[in-house]
């Protein structure tokens, strides 16, 4: 399994789900709890980044924070959070991001994490480090 690609592969979704749904951070749906909203641009990157994922990799389960909570673990699954810090992206505080992981067997392999405002893609993988914008980081 060549985890880079996965990597490149979901950054680029994260990338395009983001600059499609900004425009509807203030669309604000429900609170969750007090510090937890549900916007319209979770929804629509949820089901972005989980078509696009189920499009590259049909047989890994999908486990999402908006829309499918209910994966099996037992072999390959996508872990995604549409919009972590939503609070702060509602806010225009500039301090949100798309993130999400890869599992096999219960075991993080890959994580991706997309800030949008700084423009920096970070990503790890197992047994090879970590990742700055394709560049290895200590």
């Amino acid at each position: 399994m060549n985890y880079f690609k996965i990597a490149k592969q979901m950054s680029d979704i994260f990338k395009k789900a983001y600059k499609l749904y900004m425009q509807n951070k203030t669309q604000t749906l429900k609170y969750k709890s007090k510090n937890d909203l549900l916007t319209q641009a979770d929804l629509n990157m949820d089901a972005y980044i989980s078509k696009n994922l189920n499009k590259l990799y049909p047989n890994f389960e999908l486990l999402t924070e908006e829309a499918n909570q209910r994966a099996k673990f037992d072999d390959y699954t996508f872990v995604i959070d549409p919009i972590d810090g939503t609070c702060n992206f509602v806010n225009n505080l500039k301090l949100s991001g798309v993130q999400g992981a890869l599992f096999y067997k219960n075991e993080c392999v890959l994580s991706v994490i997309y800030l949008p405002y700084s423009k920096q893609t970070f990503y790890a993988v197992l047994n090879e480090g970590s990742f700055l914008n394709n560049k290895k980081i200590r």
